[in-house]
């Protein structure tokens, strides 16, 4: 096969405590499913805020790439669980300086290696820059701590198959060369049909809050949470979204779920910081109405791709979003009032349901 075998692992136990059936082994995909979802609310959390959170996982949770993959035998399940673990410990370690959740991070990567192989140290650079920039710690220090990583990332990756049986060793190959080609798609190929409909709906969102970051948190010290986290996503976002790019994906729409979790986390944190700048007003309250228009506007665009999917859906995600729209002008920016709440409920449900 041309994988490692560690993404079915779970699903051999399920089978074994089960019996072999088509659920038993969706069974495992689900539980990784749930985990994500909670992994990711966690760590947005910690990051900038419970209502961030809540947003960025029912935004992941809600995404076509989320909902297929995780019910599904595919090998992208724990994958993105695992890279989600992996940046979980790796932020954990960059707000604490502290070895042991840098380590674990590497040995999540490792695990994810054994789902992806390489496509999992794609995530490494990231999350090394995550450390070296963010850690409070002197530079000489910050130098020396990811190189910890490097051995228990080694040993999840590629050592836990030899280890078994050689009567019952699975033997990896290849996918030929067309996966390193990148013939198939083009550079365009994830703003169009199929991955587009996937998760795309939220490439605006994603795009103006790493804008708006970058630009509103200039001031704030190194180790802010909020700048560590537009890190963090940008990194993973722009790291994937130029893999899968520059190579082949070959139409596999279940590879948009790793792509799926940071945009997922940076719609949550630039809707909360856009919602807090609208109840501040001045130049930066328009961020808001920006990021719902844009989104609406990219999302009909997206769903005309599908018409025979859900007809009209293009045309009800505008009326939905001009009535956020509308709502959020009738509020007042100094008040928190019923306007206010209700708003900010349709707002948010025109993000999440932008993509159907």
């Amino acid at each position: 096969m041309d994988k490692l075998p560690g993404f079915l692992w779970p699903q051999a136990v399920s089978a074994r405590l089960f019996g072999f059936h088509p659920w038993a082994l969706a069974l495992s995909q689900v539980i990784e499913g749930a985990l994500s979802v909670l992994v990711l609310f966690r760590l947005v959390r910690r990051q900038a805020g419970a209502h961030a959170a809540l947003v960025a996982a029912a935004a992941f949770a809600s995404t076509p790439a989320a909902t297929g993959l995780f019910r599904s035998t595919v090998e992208d399940a724990p994958f993105t669980l695992f890279l989600l673990l992996a940046a979980d410990a790796a932020f954990r370690a960059s707000s604490t300086a502290r070895q042991r959740p840098l380590i674990w991070s590497a040995v999540w990567v490792g695990l994810a290696f054994q789902a992806k192989m390489l496509e999992a140290w794609a995530l490494g650079p990231v999350l090394a820059a995550l450390f070296l920039v963010v850690a409070p710690m002197t530079l000489r220090r910050r130098n020396r701590f990811p190189q910890l990583g490097l051995s228990p990332a080694d040993t999840g990756s590629v050592n836990s198959v030899p280890s078994g049986p050689v009567a019952k060793r699975s033997v990896g190959g290849g996918a030929g060369t067309a996966a390193a080609t990148g013939d198939e798609g083009g550079w365009t190929k994830m703003v169009r049909a199929p991955l587009a409909s996937q998760t795309g709906w939220l490439y605006p969102a994603a795009a103006l809050t790493l804008g708006c970051g970058l630009v509103w948190l200039r001031r704030r010290p190194r180790s802010d949470p909020e700048r560590a986290a537009l890190l963090l996503w940008g990194g993973w976002l722009t790291t994937f979204l130029a893999v899968f790019s520059a190579g082949t994906v070959a139409g596999h729409t279940y590879y948009m779920g790793v792509v799926a979790a940071p945009l997922a986390a940076l719609t949550g944190i630039g809707t909360a910081q856009c919602w807090r700048a609208h109840l501040a007003g001045g130049s930066r309250a328009w961020m808001l109405p920006t990021m719902i228009g844009g989104t609406a506007v990219w999302s009909a665009v997206v769903a005309g791709v599908w018409p025979r999917f859900w007809p009209g859906l293009g045309s009800a995600v505008l009326v939905l979003c001009s009535a956020g729209l509308i709502l959020l002008a009738w509020s007042r920016p100094s008040g928190a009032g019923p306007g206010h709440r209700g708003g900010h409920r349709v707002a948010l449900a025109g993000l999440l349901l932008g993509g159907g």
